[in-house]
C-alpha cells in the first residue's frame, strides 16, 4: 500500500527492538556540506575550497499526538538463532575459541565426558615449530562423541508458557555417520520429544597422542545449515502450538554469508515475553575434563531475552503517547555493546572485535539490546520508479547512504549517475525490519530535540522533533 497523501507514518526504532509509530504533518530534511568557497589573493578574486565529504544531516518531524480509537492488536516476538556464529566470535577450537556453534568442533562438548588420556586434564597434541606442546583450547578435537546420547541444547520459552514452570527443550542426538560423506543431521519425527539427530562422521580417537604431533581429521557432518533446517523443522513439527521456525542466510563472524545457517523463530501468540537459549553451558560430566561448550550467537535479544518486536495489546490516550516518548528521550542512554557509557556491572566499556572495518574498537552495536534508547528511524515516501506497471507507487523508506565504498557504497557512474545511494537501488520495502548493520532499511541515528505542545480543551498534543542521523553511537 503506497503512503497515504493525507498522513505520514513514521517509525522511531528503540535498542530492545520495539517500534515507534508516529503520525507526522510536515518533515523536513537538511544536509549541510562542510566546504565553501574563499577568494584567493591575486587570482582576480576567484575561490577555491577543499571538500572532504564532511557533512551535517537532520530530520526536523513535526506531527500530533492523538487517543487510539480502538484496542491496537499486540504483535509477536522474533529471534533469530544464528549457528555459523558463537557468542564470543573468538578463533578455533572450543568454549573461549570456537568460531561456529553449529558444527562438531563445538558440539562434541555435549556428548562426551572426558578427555582421551585419564591422566591428563583436556590438553592435546598441537604442532609448534616443530615441537609437541599442549594446548587446553583444541581439547576436543580429540573426543569421540558417544552415539545415541541425548542432551537438551536448545531451551524456549513463550508468551503462554514463560512463568518459570513450563519450558520448551530442543534435545541433540548424538549420530556417528559416515555413509558416503552424506550429512544425516536431521529433525527426528519418531521422538517423543522434540529431537534433532546431529550427525558426527570422519571421527576418531588419538589413542597414542602423547607421541604425534599430527592433529586428526576435523570433525565432518553436522554444519550450521545442516543443523539450522533440522532445528526449524523440529519446531515446526513439534512446537507448532507455540512457535513458527525458517532457516534463514546468516552471516558468519568474517562477515561471509552462510546460506540457510541460522534459524528465525517467530512466536504463534502475540504479546511480550518468551526467550531463547542455547543451553548446555554448564553441562554437568562425570569428571571435570570435559569443558563446556559455547553458546551460539543471538542476532535478537540482549543475553537470554531474545525474542525483540513483541507488543502487547494496548489503548493508549494522546497524553499516554507523549509520556512514553518525553521519559525515554529525557533519560536513555546506549546499549552496553559499543557503549562508553553504559557499562552493565562494571563490565568492560570496549568492544574487543575485529570487525567488518577492521578496527579492533567497534561503537557499533549489532545485537538488540535491553536499553529504551532510541536508535533508528523508518521515514517512506513513496516510489514510482520501483512499482510495477499494476501500481502507482509503492512505498520505500528515505536513506542515508554512508559509509566507504568499499564497504558496500557504490559510487555514481555514466551509466548509473547515483551509484547505490539513489532511488533506484532503493529496493527494500518500507515495511522491511529495521537493522543496525548497513543502510538499506533505515535510517541509524537518535533524537536530539524533542518538543510538545498542548492547548488546553483540545485533545491533541502536538510535537516537534528533530533526529539526527549517527551511525556509531558512544
Amino acid at each position: 500500500m503506497a503512503v497515504a497523501r493525507n498522513g505520514y507514518p513514521i517509525r522511531l526504532i528503540q535498542d530492545n527492538g520495539n517500534t515507534i509509530e508516529l503520525m507526522a504533518n510536515r518533515i523536513d530534511m537538511n544536509v549541510t556540506r562542510k566546504t565553501g568557497g574563499k577568494p584567493m589573493p591575486w587570482t582576480g578574486s576567484s575561490r577555491y575550497s577543499f571538500d572532504m565529504n564532511i557533512n551535517r544531516a537532520m530530520i526536523t518531524i513535526q506531527g500530533v499526538f492523538v487517543d487510539d480509537d480502538t484496542i491496537i492488536s499486540g504483535t509477536p516476538g522474533t529471534a533469530i538463532m544464528n549457528f555459523a556464529r558463537t557468542q564470543n566470535d573468538y578463533g578455533t577450537g572450543f568454549k573461549w575459541n570456537a568460531p561456529q556453534w553449529g558444527t562438531g568442533s563445538n558440539l562434541q562438548y555435549l556428548f562426551h565426558d572426558e578427555a582421551p588420556s585419564s591422566n591428563k586434564s583436556p590438553e592435546i597434541l598441537r604442532p609448534g615449530n616443530g615441537q609437541v606442546m599442549y594446548h587446553h583450547r583444541d581439547a576436543g578435537r580429540f573426543f569421540l562423541p558417544t552415539a545415541g546420547l541425548v542432551k537438551p541444547a536448545i531451551t524456549l520459552g513463550s508468551v503462554t508458557t514463560n512463568g518459570g514452570t513450563f519450558t520448551h527443550h530442543i534435545y541433540f542426538k548424538s549420530v556417528i555417520g559416515g555413509v558416503n560423506d552424506t550429512d544425516t543431521t536431521a529433525y527426528d519425527a519418531t521422538a517423543s520429544d522434540p529431537t534433532v539427530n546431529v550427525d558426527f562422521q570422519g571421527n576418531h580417537q588419538i589413542t597414542n597422542y602423547l607421541h604425534t604431533s599430527t592433529l586428526p581429521t576435523a570433525y565432518k557432518g553436522v554444519t550450521p545449515t545442516s543443523l539450522a533446517t533440522a532445528v526449524a523443522a523440529c519446531i515446526n513439527g513439534k512446537l507448532s502450538d507455540y512457535f513458527s521456525a525458517v532457516p534463514i542466510d546468516v552471516t558468519d563472524k568474517n562477515g561471509s554469508t552462510v546460506d540457510d545457517g541460522g534459524v528465525q523463530i517467530t512466536q504463534v501468540n502475540h504479546g511480550s515475553g518468551g526467550y531463547v537459549r542455547s543451553t548446555g553451558l554448564s553441562t554437568a560430566h562425570p569428571t571435570s575434563k570435559s569443558p563446556e561448550y559455547a553458546k551460539c550467537y543471538m542476532e535478537t535479544g540482549y543475553g537470554f531475552d531474545a525474542f525483540v518486536g513483541a507488543s502487547d495489546a494496548s489503548q493508549k490516550s494522546a497524553g499516554d503517547k507523549v509520556q512514553d516518548l518525553w521519559g525515554i528521550i529525557n533519560n536513555s542512554i546506549p546499549s552496553a555493546k559499543g557503549s562508553l557509557i553504559r557499562t552493565r556491572g562494571f563490565k568492560a566499556m570496549f568492544s574487543w572485535d575485529r570487525g567488518e572495518e577492521g578496527g579492533w574498537l567497534r561503537a557499533g552495536r549489532t545485537q538488540w539490546a535491553n536499553g529504551d534508547y532510541i536508535i533508528g528511524l523508518q521515514l517512506p515516501y513513496n516510489s514510482m520508479v520501483q512499482a510495477d506497471s499494476s501500481e502507482l507507487y509503492v512505498p520505500r523508506n528515505f536513506l542515508v547512504p554512508v559509509g566507504k565504498f568499499k564497504h558496500g557504497i557504490v559510487e555514481g557512474g555514466p551509466d548509473n549517475p547515483f551509484g547505490n545511494k539513489g532511488s533506484e537501488e532503493n529496493n527494500e520495502p518500507a515495511s522491511v525490519e529495521f537493522s543496525k548493520n548497513g543502510f538499506t532499511s533505515g535510517i541509524q541515528g537518535t533524537v536530539t530535540k524533542f518538543d510538545v505542545s498542548y492547548d488546553a480543551g483540545e485533545n491533541v498534543y502536538v510535537f516537534t522533533m528533530i533526529f539526527a542521523p549517527i551511525n556509531r553511537m558512544w
